[in-house]
């Protein structure tokens, strides 16, 4: 049997999940402290962007299972990287494509016309062609969205939910970029019509919001269920990093 961890991070002093040689990055950091406790990562869920956050990433990983457990791996991590959760998955366990669904969330911070930004929201609900929505990679641009959603956690401050079982690259930063310029009456939710047709003007792209302001809230598998443990991220750390993120505004933010 192998291990699946779940993984939470503040992304804000990495270079993205995946490893790089000579920059800190999530998955870097990761190898480091498990090699030191004989284990191997074979496995993860999810790329992040570099600086891109997450509540719930799932890695697996090879060796002991009793040494695959939170409180010696997170002995080993920095501070702003916890492993919060272990289970036994079997062998064929793919973290990324066993995956039902994925969860984001996007803090937006204040907006001005908040109404026609979650009817904007709304409008990318269902099956349609993103490619407006993601910077070209080669794969399929059809997706089921979910759930694009607008909710208001404190006055004024807004953080945008997206549901799907796969993205595209950068597709949850021009969805968020979307609905922000909506909210600030740089664009119009019909515009949304256009951009899903598949037949558009590259110039007319949504703009692709930093990737700081992003989080991996949930990972829904069938039949997966992480233990509780000593080491599960406190609640209120996701609270403070989401309180930090809807003061990063993303005016300055340019097309990627």
């Amino acid at each position: 049997m192998r291990v699946a961890l779940r993984v939470a991070y503040d992304g804000s002093r990495y270079h993205g999940f995946q490893y790089q040689p000579d920059v800190p990055t999530i998955e870097g950091a990761l190898r480091k402290a498990l090699s030191e406790l004989g284990l191997e990562l074979v496995g993860y869920a999810s790329r992040t962007d570099a600086g891109a956050h997450a509540r719930y990433q799932v890695v697996v990983v090879e060796g002991d299972p009793e040494l695959a457990q939170p409180d010696p791996i997170n002995a080993r991590l920095p501070k702003d990287i916890r492993v919060i959760a272990k289970t036994e998955v079997h062998e064929e366990f793919d973290p990324r494509r066993d995956a039902l669904r994925k969860e984001y969330r996007y803090f937006l911070g204040p907006l001005n016309r908040p109404e026609a930004a979650a009817r904007a929201a709304r409008k990318l609900e269902g099956k349609h062609d993103f490619s407006a929505f993601r910077r070209e990679d080669g794969r399929n641009p059809i997706i089921t969205v979910e759930r694009c959603e607008l909710v208001e956690i404190t006055p004024n401050a807004y953080v945008l939910r997206v549901v799907a079982p796969r993205f595209l690259w950068e597709m949850v930063r021009r969805i968020a970029g979307f609905v922000w310029e909506v909210g600030h009456g740089l664009r119009e939710e019909g515009d949304a019509e256009a951009l899903l047709s598949g037949k558009f003007e590259p110039s007319k792209k949504p703009r692709c919001l930093p990737a700081e302001g992003l989080i991996l809230w949930h990972i829904e598998y069938d039949e997966v269920r992480f233990e509780r443990t000593k080491a599960w991220f406190e609640d209120h750390k996701v609270i403070q990093l989401g309180g930090r993120l809807l003061l990063r505004l993303p005016e300055g933010a340019e097309s990627c």
